[in-house]
């Protein structure tokens, strides 16, 4: 049996390190590709396109985690939430990480999730918040709300018609 790793071990050990990596999964596909290719210690691989795409994938992947994270009502009064506005903010990176990379595709896939997800959450702090009177979650404005279901083609005034209740003076 052979000690030596195959090129494609080692990319499914990246993609799993980039998947499950930190707040920055641009800066850890870059790490990823140095040590592949460049770092003494790493094992110095010849990678094609069709490998950095495997690799530029999972980032797509990584920013998807992050991103509905901060979607999902049962984190929202937990030390993992950051909250719609940072949601917000990484769903801005990730379109420009794709945009970057010819990677828009991936990212009406992935917009089609969050939209069905904020739709989700605004429900349910809309139930919390507005009729149980509990704390509210969000901590963006009104109009970054807006922006953000614009963006990932959300329409605030038919699927969370009650919405604007969440916010002081209900007007954006």
């Amino acid at each position: 049996m052979s000690d030596e790793i195959s090129k494609e071990e080692w990319l499914a050990d990246e993609v799993l390190l980039l998947q499950d990596g930190g707040e920055m999964p641009e800066v850890a596909y870059h790490a990823a590709v140095i040590f592949l290719c460049k770092d003494l210690d790493g094992p110095q691989l010849i990678l094609d396109e069709g490998d950095l795409l495997v690799l530029k994938k999972a980032v797509v992947g990584r920013f998807r985690k992050i991103i509905l994270r901060d979607l999902l009502p049962e984190n929202r009064f937990t030390s993992i939430y950051r909250g719609l506005e940072r949601s917000y903010a990484n769903w801005h990176r990730l379109q420009g990480y794709a945009g970057r990379e010819g990677l828009e595709g991936e990212v009406e896939k992935v917009g089609v999730e969050v939209a069905q997800s904020l739709a989700t959450f605004l429900q349910q702090e809309y139930e919390d918040v507005v009729e149980k009177g509990q704390e509210s979650a969000i901590n963006c404005s009104s109009s970054q709300l807006v922006g953000f279901s614009a963006d990932v083609g959300l329409d605030l005034g038919t699927e969370v018609p009650l919405w604007q209740q969440l916010f002081a003076g209900g007007s954006v």
